[in-house]
């Protein structure tokens, strides 16, 4: 702006100099010319102002700025890359964090949940907060001392904290310690691992002996009562001393109480009433209860017409009593 207003200024006084000198030489002129001719005055005025100004400024601004995140630089005493300044977990590493809660693991308060999400501000993370829209006692009562607020207690009496099988059943109240008290296949309110019936509803007991009337071996008498130990309960017992498992040929009679063991015979008809079954008694119509058969001939001596020499057929041709092949 300074130079443009020289430059005309310049310009001004140098049109004034030249123009007032040429106004002053045709005064002269004219005066001295007294001819009747027209008088032309040509004042050719060639102003060439050539003013060239070269204004060449550099201005070279040098500024360096660096400007250093204090976060980066030393001093990093755990050696993870942020300054002691701005470390979040001092003497762990703030890039680890593996819930992603944006708390590094070696200050994670609850690890596996968002140590950010607290819910009743209580400073514990709903993850690991037992009653996370309650903070802590003040006005809600904590009879039992455990922690965990009465309204949120789920074992009043019982410390909650303690759950030594880790089902989320605290101890003192875990119906079935050692199992998970949530698995429960026949919804009956008893957990499987401790469940006496399984399919069967644990609370349904009739005869009032320990057994539900699902698997009650023997419904209206103590299942837990068994003298002879086969697993079959007394009341039940087909036969007492015996196991009732035991039966050579399978006609439901247990060979303990088996008129004839190897003979199924499931009426156990006894004519003679020797303790032999007929179906396998050598003399049905006699007693005989040693069964003695002196020439094994299958006829019992008591009822052999000639025990001492085999006549199965027992032929009497006269009719007395002896055997043929024996009769003289």
């Amino acid at each position: 702006m300074l130079k443009v207003e020289v430059t005309m200024r310049c310009a001004l006084i140098l049109f004034l100099i030249v123009g007032c000198g040429g106004k002053s030489d045709n005064a002269t002129a004219d005066s001295a010319d007294t001819d009747t001719v027209a008088d032309t005055d040509t004042d050719t005025d060639a102003d060439t102002d050539s003013d060239t100004d070269t204004d060449t400024d550099t201005d070279t601004d040098s500024d360096t700025d660096t400007d250093t995140d204090p976060c980066d630089g030393p001093p990093d005493t755990d050696g993870d890359g942020v300054s002691d300044d701005c470390d979040v977990c001092p003497g762990h590493d703030d890039t680890v964090d593996t819930d992603g809660d944006s708390v590094p693991d070696g200050c994670d308060v609850c690890d596996g949940h968002d140590d950010l999400a607290d819910t009743d501000g209580d400073g514990v993370p709903n993850g690991c907060d037992p009653c996370p829209n309650f903070a802590g006692v003040g006005g809600l009562g904590d009879t039992d001392g455990d922690g965990v607020v009465n309204m949120c207690d789920r074992c009043p009496g019982f410390d909650d904290a303690r759950d030594a099988d880790g089902d989320g059943a605290p101890d003192g109240c875990d119906r079935c310690p050692g199992s998970d008290d949530f698995q429960d296949a026949d919804a009956d309110g008893v957990p499987d691992g401790c469940d006496i019936c399984p399919g069967g509803d644990d609370n349904l007991d009739a005869d009032g002996d320990g057994v539900p009337d699902g698997c009650d071996t023997c419904p209206g008498f103590d299942d837990n009562l068994d003298s002879d130990g086969d697993g079959v309960a007394d009341g039940c017992d087909r036969c007492q001393g015996f196991d009732d498992f035991q039966d050579a040929d399978a006609d439901a009679v247990p060979d303990g109480c088996d008129n004839c063991v190897l003979v199924g015979n499931l009426n156990q008809a006894d004519v003679d009433l020797d303790g032999v079954g007929d179906v396998c008694d050598n003399c049905p119509n006699t007693s005989n209860v040693n069964q003695g058969d002196m020439d094994s001939d299958f006829i019992g001596d008591a009822c052999d017409n000639c025990p001492q020499i085999a006549n199965p057929g027992q032929g009497d041709f006269d009719g007395d009593g002896i055997g043929d092949v024996c009769d003289n």
